[in-house]
């Protein structure tokens, strides 16, 4: 199953670096520190970045990564995962 992820130049060149596509070390969430976890989003055009308002226009790079499919809702519009995801099943597409 394809997925989107957005992220920043900054945040990809550690994703390549680190191998893998995982939550951020010390992320904050309204305040609090998150464990490592990363949205996945259905759809491409709900892949971006996000701040605690939502979706922003921020420019962004564009990840497709391949996940095993799960089953979800129509409804669903973003998978999480706390697991690491290896980068040879990450495509920048954007």
């Amino acid at each position: 199953m394809k997925l989107y992820h957005g992220t920043t130049e900054e945040f990809w060149k550690e994703i390549q670096a680190e191998g893998v596509l995982w939550g951020r070390k010390g992320q904050l969430w309204m305040g609090r520190e998150m464990d490592r976890i990363t949205w996945l989003a259905y759809r491409r055009e709900d892949a971006g970045i996000y701040d605690d308002r939502g979706l922003t226009k921020q420019a962004c790079v564009l990840l497709e990564v391949e996940v095993p499919d799960e089953p979800h809702t129509e409804e669903a519009w973003q998978y999480v995962t706390y697991d690491p995801i290896p980068i040879s099943k990450v495509k920048r597409i954007k």
